[in-house]
């Protein structure tokens, strides 16, 4: 999907109903300060939302502590339609190229996204990185819609406004502008090549199972397996690997590293928790462990 409204129509795409103030905000998503005015347009926004919402059925505001881990707000943006109008920008500002296009509400109406994903992920390089999620001092995070096979992401650019997490912008580029894109182009062939894939998957692959929870007590207990290149091959259908398109959360972690990245997918309800760890060998991109 372009700014122009439709790029390309995807399978499994959400249900997005914005809500837009007319402010001067780059389009990068960059760390340009939103001015005073800017701040005064918003609530304005937010109270006409507030007062406006017909395109829905009424539900109750969620609890202010919704706001206080993004993980929170996502999950309840994506269940709940007239949250989400009182959370999105409109006209939504749409940044393709040098273009730059304001989406209305009602635009949205044809589109169904954010509203059936089932998992997301995030990339990130070290296992400490993943402490970004649980802080709840950052104002700034970036659902990014990457589509693998065709070479471009659009990223939903969320920022807190006066303790609430708000849809800013939107911007369309290509996969090769992201931080990631370099380990993105190997993914999107590593999913659609079986032949690349098989190549592409250290020998032996470390498998690690591991069980946190008995009887209401916090355990560690881990199995690990070696895994053959052929046992892999055989058994990875069973496992959520995207091949069109990644859902991908950017809070704001490293992504400076070119010889190693993790691929955390995880559930927005179902508890799946999983983590692919690939390692650039010899100039390559290998699969080297998977925990589950």
């Amino acid at each position: 999907m372009s700014c122009s409204v439709v790029r390309r129509s995807v399978s499994g795409v959400f249900l997005l109903l914005f809500l837009f103030i007319p402010v001067f905000l780059s389009c990068s998503g960059g760390g340009k300060k939103i001015v005073d005015v800017e701040e005064l347009h918003i609530q304005d926004s937010i109270d006409s939302a507030n007062d406006t919402l017909h395109l829905v059925p009424e539900e109750p505001e969620p609890p202010k502590a919704v706001d206080e881990l993004f993980d929170d707000f996502f999950y309840t943006f994506v269940n709940k339609p007239s949250f989400q109008l009182r959370r999105i920008n409109f006209p939504l500002k749409c940044c393709e190229g040098d273009a730059v296009k304001e989406v209305n509400r009602d635009d949205w109406q044809q589109f169904n996204r954010f509203s059936s994903q089932e998992f997301f992920s995030v990339i990130y390089e070290h296992d400490d990185d993943m402490q970004v999620q649980k802080d709840t001092a950052i104002n700034r995070v970036s659902v990014e819609w990457i589509y693998l096979q065709d070479n471009y992401v659009e990223t939903y650019t969320f920022r807190r406004f006066k303790s609430k997490w708000i849809l800013m912008t939107m911007q369309v580029s290509d996969i090769d502008d992201l931080p990631n894109g370099d380990f993105l182009k190997f993914y999107a062939q590593f999913v659609a090549d079986s032949a690349f894939h098989s190549q592409s998957v250290h020998q032996p692959l470390k498998l690690t199972i591991t069980d946190d929870a008995y009887d209401g007590e916090e355990l560690s207990d881990e199995q690990d397996t070696l895994l053959s290149v052929e046992d892999w091959m055989a058994m990875k259908e069973e496992y959520p690997i995207p091949q069109d398109a990644l859902v991908n959360i950017d809070y704001g972690q490293p992504n400076q590293s070119h010889s190693r990245k993790t691929l955390l997918m995880e559930g927005m309800s179902n508890g799946l928790f999983i983590k692919f760890k690939f390692h650039r060998e010899d100039g390559s991109w290998k699969l080297t462990e998977i925990e589950n």
